[in-house]
Parts: structure tokens; sequence; C-alpha cells
């Protein structure tokens, strides 16, 4: 999976875990953009990522993303280190 399959994906995410935001999301989105995403939604966030690319996070990395690009290249790290098997489902 490319990083631009995987950012699209993960816009659609947070496009369903904040209904609410009428912003645009771009690599350069941050929390402080996006109206709901407060510390206790990242959490529940960074979850559903997880969730929907069948990888995790480390604690250190759940507190360290600062934008959305940041998210992307992580997932797609891991993809890669998995070998993309996540990817596939």
């Amino acid at each position: 999976m490319d990083e631009q399959a995987i950012f699209n994906r993960i816009v659609d995410i947070i496009s369903a875990e904040f209904p609410d935001n009428d912003e645009p999301i771009t690599r350069d989105t941050t929390a402080e953009d996006v109206a709901g995403w407060d510390s206790i939604a990242h959490v529940g966030l960074m979850a559903a990522i997880e969730e929907a690319f069948g990888i995790r996070f480390s604690p250190v990395e759940i507190v360290s993303f600062e934008e959305v690009g940041g998210v992307v290249r992580s997932v797609a790290e891991k993809l890669a280190a998995a070998g993309g098997a996540a990817a596939a489902s």
C-alpha cells in the first residue's frame, strides 16, 4: 500500500471519528486544526488507525505524532516492516 492510499484511508478514519470537522485534512493537519480532536479523542483515533491497518503504535509514538503526515509515514513504515501483510486486510 503506497503512502497516498494510506493517507486517503487515514483521512476517511479522521472524517469518521470527527464528523463535525469542516476543515480539509492534509498531511500538515494537526489536532488543533480538527474540531473535537483533543487528547482523549487522539487515543481513540490512534486505536481506530491501528485496527484499520492491523498495526500497533508504541505509547511514545502515540504522543509524539504532530501532524497527519507523521502518522502516514509511521503506518507506511510499519506496513513495509511487516511485508505489507497488514495492508491486505
